[in-house]
């Protein structure tokens, strides 16, 4: 009996791990148009599996295809209910807001003080 329980209280923590949310799901492989409100920068974002997402930029006047490990995208829980952070560049600019059926919106902030509302726009 005491193997048993010993067996069960070791193995019982890690059965979440590795599980994914319905929204993790929904948003994996998908194509997405973010745009900053108070600034009307633009990105194209393809959401690749949880951790890491490609972009194309035309911050610099052209359009620009990232991919790299600086970038990534989460889902957390706030007060029961899942959100979508997005981060950009090392956290210089971190999305964080609320996802429906086809859109996403929230706030942002980045490094440099900055902050406003963006909103997201599912693209097939």
């Amino acid at each position: 009996m005491k193997k048993i329980l010993f067996t069960l209280l070791l193995t019982i923590p890690f059965l979440g791990f590795g599980q994914t949310s319905n929204l993790e799901e929904t948003l994996r492989n998908s194509v997405w148009k973010i745009t900053l409100e108070e600034t009307g920068w633009t990105n194209i974002i393809v959401l690749n599996d949880v951790g890491s997402f490609g972009m194309i930029s035309n911050l610099y006047g052209v359009p620009v295809v990232y991919n790299t490990e600086e970038e990534d995208w989460k889902i957390v829980k706030v007060d029961g209910k899942e959100k979508v952070v997005i981060t950009f560049t090392n956290r210089f600019l971190v999305l964080s807001g609320n996802v429906y059926n086809r859109t996403m919106s929230g706030t942002y902030v980045n490094t440099n003080g900055l902050s406003g509302t963006w909103k997201g726009e599912k693209l097939d």
